[in-house]
């Protein structure tokens, strides 16, 4: 092993006493077969493994391989091995060891054409799930209302980075291990501690709100909007909020 280092929200420097580890391992190219072939080995310096789940190709590492790994305490290491030779690790990573230089990659600035494709792909996307996260508040499928607030929400988060961060990358560009502005972190509605279906739909009502807000600086950009939506989503809100009214006292 020549490299490793730590993503996720340890590498965003957001972690906390429930985070797991998204561990990078970068081993010399000639060497890298007998690692992988070892890999319970490098496994058991750690802990005494509880549960591995079998590796496949990594999604976050140039070709490395994957495996969720459980230890005591329900400790997860998500563990990518990898060549060091394909290795690039991105800016928002804690570095545990570096005998190789491995490089930082920073996505380049996102091109004006593409800019415009994705906030009208973003845009779409997030009038497309609105109404569907109504109705599953209105019905009192809270589990599958948070399921779209989490795709409301990541629509939302490109969405302002293709408003207030023009210059930045291309926010569809996976595995940035990207930390969120604090401005954006303060604009962002995000559901509390109790998730019934009142509350859900608050949430998913305040997205639409911010959403909204953004339409005129989206327009400026060329952006396709579609300025009927937002008054569809807040009627159908209302039949799902006096739908879920009589459930507040449970």
């Amino acid at each position: 092993m020549v490299a490793a280092w730590l993503a996720g929200s340890f590498g965003r420097g957001e972690a906390d006493a429930w985070s797991d580890l998204d561990l990078h391992v970068a081993v010399a190219d000639d060497h890298l077969a007998s690692v992988l072939e070892r890999s319970q080995e490098l496994f058991g310096r750690v802990g005494d493994p509880l549960l591995v789940q079998a590796g496949w190709p990594s999604q976050s590492q140039a070709g490395a391989r994957f495996w969720l790994v459980v230890y005591p305490g329900a400790l997860e290491v998500d563990w990518n091995i990898g060549p060091a030779g394909q290795a690039v690790r991105p800016e928002a990573s804690l570095v545990l060891f570096d005998r190789a230089g491995i490089p930082l990659v920073a996505p380049p600035p996102i091109a004006p054409e593409e800019r415009l494709a994705q906030a009208d792909r973003w845009l779409a996307f997030f009038w497309a799930m609105a109404p569907i996260a109504v109705k599953y508040a209105g019905r009192g499928h809270t589990h599958r209302a948070v399921t779209q607030i989490g795709l409301l929400t990541d629509a939302a988060i490109a969405l302002w980075r293709l408003v207030w961060r023009p210059d930045g990358p291309n926010p569809n560009v996976p595995n940035q291990n990207r930390r969120l502005e604090p401005e954006l972190e303060a604009w962002l509605p995000r559901p509390g501690r109790t998730i019934d279906p009142a509350p859900a739909l608050s949430v998913i009502r305040a997205l639409c709100v911010v959403v909204e807000e953004l339409h005129p600086a989206l327009a400026a950009v060329g952006a396709s909007i579609p300025s009927a939506m937002p008054g569809e989503v807040a009627a159908l809100g209302e039949i799902a909020e006096a739908n879920v009214r009589p459930c507040d006292h449970l």
